[in-house]
């Protein structure tokens, strides 16, 4: 179905196996590593409140070091193949507002998704 049509109908565009595997292993390793740094940084805040939302991804607090890292970050989550069907469908710019992971760190039964806001 085209991506305006399938918009157009239910309101929202699904793109299945949109990333190949590479991809998404650099994803992984960054998001990884931010969520290690994140993870020593909150866990009071993980034990005390639960917190299950990790935000600003993207943030320079956690690249400080390794620049060239959140460039390379940008551009796996936000490509070109990506950012192009989305500027045609709605017909403007594109930007990434905010960078979010979901997960309940007490438990392993529900996985994590990450998200942006466009």
């Amino acid at each position: 179905m085209e991506l305006s049509k399938q918009f157009e109908d239910k309101g929202y565009v699904v793109l299945d196996s949109f990333f190949e595997q590479d991809e998404i292993e650099q994803i992984a390793y960054i998001v990884d590593r931010i969520y290690g740094q994140w993870q020593g940084e909150n866990l009071h805040a993980l034990i005390e409140q639960q917190l299950i939302n990790m935000h600003s991804l993207t943030h320079p607090h956690y690249f400080q070091g390794c620049r060239h890292e959140r460039l390379q970050f940008f551009a796996l989550f936000a490509p070109r193949k990506l950012t192009g069907p989305l500027a045609h469908l709605f017909n403007t710019h594109i930007y990434f507002h905010n960078t979010q992971l979901f997960f309940n760190p007490h438990s392993q039964e529900k996985r994590p998704y990450w998200h942006r806001d466009l």
